[in-house]
């Protein structure tokens, strides 16, 4: 009779034992296949985040980042003559850098156009600017033709043209703009038409006095202390295809009307307007700047800064590489990663947990099996004994054992997947629903938020109910595939102490 035939007797006549085998490796499995499960649950989850994310990040200016750059530098180790537009364009030479754009920005005035304001709902407590005499409008300068904002879709340009790379290289006196389609109908502009914006310095004794009397601040005629007034030409006009979506109205609202009234204009513009604000302050306050020069001055209003990358994965090691560049200036890079932060936290622990109780089953089967199969076989000693005394080959012995551990093995881990994979998503999607309350305002980062600038490219949260459908506990057949090969391979590991104490076995001391 061969080993094989001998193996299935042995597994009908000791039934029990073969059941206890059954029951153990189908528990022990299950436990590890529900580890599994929520392992791989979790890197679907992170994937389906991780596509989420646009692969956009813009920089975030914090005094703490310097202190911390200081107290970690002795003044010796640090002296860089390196400006902030300087190391912006190292890092745009970076290889996962696809595209970068970034902005001087300021602050403009007019006597002769009108913020649009009819959307805006009036019945709110509103920022001081919306009800000022002379409206202030927020000019935007650009880098590029293909400015980020119409790159990414937020914007398109609906009449006239985008600006030409001689109007973004060469400064003028001639200058030229890109509005919104409700700013240009509101004032009467469309192609080809001009206004005037000053740029003002202004009295703030004048300033202060309104305040006192209106309860806010009133930008009038009298209070322009001293100024300089640009012509620009309309040479385009934008639609608002994507508007903001955060998660308070008000802040939508808001953000969204800022973009109506923006007016874009070559960086070059902005430049030309801060160095008027620059020298105005020099003569009136010399002490404001004192051994500061109009570079450092400008280096801290080139923001919004925004780089593209190639690919969303290139995200974690970019933004590693660009801090060390950018901590002595006291910024950082950061992406849109926090408005999923609740969630990628539970996942952190969830991971953990799960590699625990991975590494504990895997541990447990291996030792529980090794044990169990030992005791099995010292109760069949005498059994073992008589195989090699008739000149039985211990290698047809040790095939023996093999089927009738492996046959029932392969059982109970088939059973074991399924049970496995029911009880894990049960018990991790509950553990997520349980840690995602509805109170959405968890979900926003107070102490380190989504970047107002990229509020465009992505919301600044997530409610609860999208992070419980981002979890994904489908698995793959690559991973049905790995699972059945780790639990063949323990049971097969489990066998080697029995199968070290078959190769010991002496048929005489056992015999006599």
């Amino acid at each position: 009779m061969n080993s094989i035939k001998r193996a299935g007797i042995t597994m009908r006549r000791q039934l029990g034992k073969s059941l206890i085998l059954f029951f153990l490796v189908l528990i022990l499995s299950s436990i590890m296949a529900g580890a599994i499960v929520v392992t791989q649950a979790i890197a679907n989850t992170e994937a389906s985040l991780l596509r989420r994310i646009p692969a956009i990040t813009t920089l975030v200016f914090d005094w703490n980042i310097i202190e911390e750059f200081e107290s970690t530098m002795e003044e010796s180790e640090y002296t860089s003559t390196t400006s902030f537009l300087d190391i912006l364009l190292q890092i745009a030479d970076f290889p996962s850098v696809s595209y970068y754009d970034f902005s001087t920005h300021h602050r403009l005035h007019s006597r002769e156009i009108n913020l649009f304001l009819e959307e805006l709902n009036l019945d709110r407590d509103l920022n001081w600017e919306w009800f000022v005499s002379i409206p202030e409008f927020e000019v935007h300068g650009v880098q590029n033709s293909d400015f980020i904002y119409l790159q990414a879709g937020i914007i398109e340009m609906s009449m006239g043209r985008t600006f030409l790379t001689e109007e973004l290289i060469n400064s003028n006196e001639s200058f030229v703009a890109i509005i919104s389609r409700e700013l240009a109908e509101s004032n009467n502009l469309t192609i080809g038409s001009t206004f005037f914006l000053d740029n003002v310095f202004w009295d703030w004794n004048i300033l202060d006095e309104n305040s006192a009397t209106y309860g806010r601040f009133l930008l009038t005629e009298d209070a322009m202390l001293i100024y300089e007034s640009y012509e620009l030409e309309v040479i385009g006009i934008f639609e608002i295809i994507e508007e903001v979506n955060m998660m308070d109205d008000w802040e939508n609202e808001t953000t969204n009307h800022l973009l109506q009234n923006r007016i874009y204009v070559p960086n070059l513009m902005i430049e030309h307007a801060r160095y008027f604000w620059f020298i105005t302050e020099q003569e009136l306050y010399p002490e404001w700047n004192e051994g500061r020069s109009f570079e450092d001055f400008l280096d801290g209003r080139l923001q919004p800064v925004y780089f593209v990358l190639h690919d969303v994965t290139y995200l974690s090691e970019f933004i590693t590489e660009a801090n060390v560049l950018l901590q002595p200036f006291g910024w950082e890079a950061r992406d849109s990663s926090d408005a999923f932060s609740e969630l990628t936290n539970i996942l952190v622990y969830m991971d953990w947990f799960a590699s625990i109780i991975l590494g504990v089953s895997t541990g447990a089967t291996i030792l529980v099996l090794s044990l169990l199969l030992m005791l099995f076989l010292r109760d069949r000693r005498y059994e073992i004994g008589v195989y090699l005394a008739i000149g039985e080959k211990r290698r047809n012995v040790l095939i023996q054992i093999l089927f009738e551990v492996i046959p029932i093995s392969i059982i109970a881990i088939i059973f074991s997947l399924m049970i496995g994979t029911y009880v894990g998503n049960e018990i991790s999607l509950s553990m997520v629903r349980t840690e995602l309350t509805p109170d959405y305002h968890r979900f926003r980062d107070w102490t380190n938020p989504v970047p107002r600038e990229l509020h465009w490219f992505a919301p600044d949260y997530m409610p609860p109910e999208e992070m419980i459908e981002l979890y994904d506990v489908s698995l793959t057949p690559t991973t049905v595939v790995l699972f059945y090969g780790v639990g063949m391979s323990i049971i097969l590991v489990s066998t080697a102490l029995p199968v070290i104490y078959v190769m010991r076995l002496k048929p005489k001391k056992i015999l006599l």
